[in-house]
């Protein structure tokens, strides 16, 4: 009776130990420009790529050609001609493909195998697993309920966990889905659908390569080798003049037009209901860096994507970034001596909220704007031309509630986590060059480090890299070097 007791008690305390025991946490932050991904990065050794752990120690002996970065417990990676997925212990966890492509917004991976004479697709979980139980001859991923697949010469639509949706039955792609919307071509016609087939638009070609444009939920337009048509809705009920032409759309539903009876500015912003969002007008619009930048009379004005104008002021110049705006004027007369150069810089943040503003009626002085990305903290570098020195004088200054203060350090454009980064170039070889870090009252904390460029990652690493690599974490330990 001991004896079975012991063993009851032994069983118990193997299980409850091994249900304990659980794989370490993978981390929910995967937006891109980091370094680590559930724990792993990658980085190049010998012209291959290992992946390191955050002790910057290897975390399994395999090395790869190429790869993706980590994502929930697994990666995509690339040896010789074969491409398959791996688990964060380097093992193995799919069938080889020609390809692979991660979709990160639906949790999975669509792959691409060939044979002499075929090619096919289908979906892969995050495990390597197979969703779709058939290999396709196409597919495309629109949304997560509508991927349009061939298979045989016959069109249908499944969802992302390889349901059907329509069946294979059409002769023609079900494609360009959006607002819940698809289109199909038969015959002289193009029909929009919704996913159970119900027809919500018939449009019929007058072209051979005629095309149509759904640009909202209720509107669109058709697309002709001799010229557009005017957009309607869904009634065909035409929206807008006749001498207004559609030019693009963003994402978040802002429409830009042009009207060909106006010479001087041309475009306007429209909402998707066809009402128009500023009564401004421009010369130009274009999208550039998540921003539309609309054009009048030389001076450029930023607007979001929703149309929305961030900064009232026009300027001649601006430099767009995910973290901040830099707005410029190059060429502004002084109102007492005219034709004088001066200078005026306005730094922004991307809601449009001023940093700083640098204006100045000294031709020969001019400013830039420092970002530490690590603390989200600017820094000003002012540079004033001394005709008794025949050189620029370089003065550092850090901003704080819309006011400078001085800083008693060398001037350098290179500030991580509040130190100062000091580059000396070899110009016979960048790679040779040798970076000095230091802390505001000028100690070295760090010295000797070889690179070219280097990197801030968004969890905080810095990387240095040239013929090797160095990699420090925010308190300038080293975890890597090679």
């Amino acid at each position: 009776m001991k004896k079975v007791l012991l063993l009851l008690i032994t069983l118990f305390l193997t299980f409850l130990f091994s249900a304990c025991i659980v794989d370490p946490p993978i981390n929910n932050d995967y937006s891109e420009g980091k370094l680590f991904y559930d724990g792993l990065g990658k980085v190049y050794e010998n012209g291959e790529i290992v992946f390191i752990n955050e002790k910057g120690k290897k975390a399994f002996s395999e090395s790869f050609d190429d790869t993706y970065n980590f994502y929930k417990g697994s990666a995509i990676v690339y040896n010789e001609d074969n491409c398959y997925m791996i688990d964060r212990n380097g093992k193995k966890i799919s069938d080889d493909y020609r390809d692979l492509y991660l979709y990160k917004e639906y949790d999975v991976i669509v792959y691409y195998k060939r044979t002499d004479s075929n090619r096919y697709y289908g979906i892969l979980d995050l495990k390597g697993n197979k969703i779709t139980k058939v290999d396709y001859d196409d597919l495309e991923i629109y949304d997560k309920d509508f991927v349009s697949v061939e298979k045989d010469g016959l069109f249908g639509v499944i969802d992302i966990q390889g349901k059907k949706v329509i069946d294979l039955k059409y002769e023609s792609r079900i494609y360009d889905y959006k607002f819940n919307m698809a289109k199909i071509q038969i015959d002289n016609k193009i029909i929009v659908i919704d996913k159970e087939e119900n027809i919500l638009l018939e449009h019929n070609c007058t072209e051979k390569y005629e095309q149509l444009e759904i640009i909202s939920e209720d509107m669109y337009f058709a697309r002709r080798l001799l010229g557009l048509d005017p957009i309607k809705n869904f009634k065909k009920e035409q929206l807008f003049p006749d001498s207004y032409q559609y030019k693009f759309s963003t994402d978040e539903g802002t429409i830009v037009m042009y009207d060909h009876d106006i010479s001087d500015y041309p475009y306007m912003l429209y909402n998707d209901k066809a009402e128009k969002i500023t009564e401004d007008c421009y010369s130009n619009v274009e999208e550039k860096d998540g921003y539309l930048l609309c054009e009048k009379d030389g001076l450029y004005y930023v607007y979001n994507l929703k149309g929305e104008k961030l900064i009232e002021e026009g300027y001649e110049y601006i430099s767009l970034s995910d973290s901040y705006i830099i707005c410029e004027d190059l060429h502004k007369d002084d109102p007492e001596d005219p034709g004088y150069l001066t200078l005026k810089i306005d730094y922004y943040k991307t809601d449009g909220e001023l940093i700083y503003s640098f204006d100045t009626n000294n031709s020969r002085k001019s400013a830039r704007f420092v970002h530490d990305e690590i603390l989200n903290e600017y820094y000003l570098v002012s540079q004033t031309f001394s005709s008794q020195l025949g050189d620029y004088i370089q003065e550092l200054f850090k901003i704080e509630n819309g006011e400078i203060k001085k800083l008693d350090v060398p001037v350098t454009y290179f500030i991580v986590n509040g130190c100062f980064l000091y580059q000396e170039v070899n110009y016979s070889n960048s790679y040779d060059s040798i970076f000095t870090i230091k802390d505001i009252n000028g100690n070295v904390l760090k010295e000797d480090i070889k690179g070219r460029v280097y990197t801030i990652t968004k969890d905080g690493y810095i990387l240095f890299e040239g013929n090797g690599a160095t990699i420090l974490d925010s308190n300038w330990k080293t975890i890597y070097e090679k």
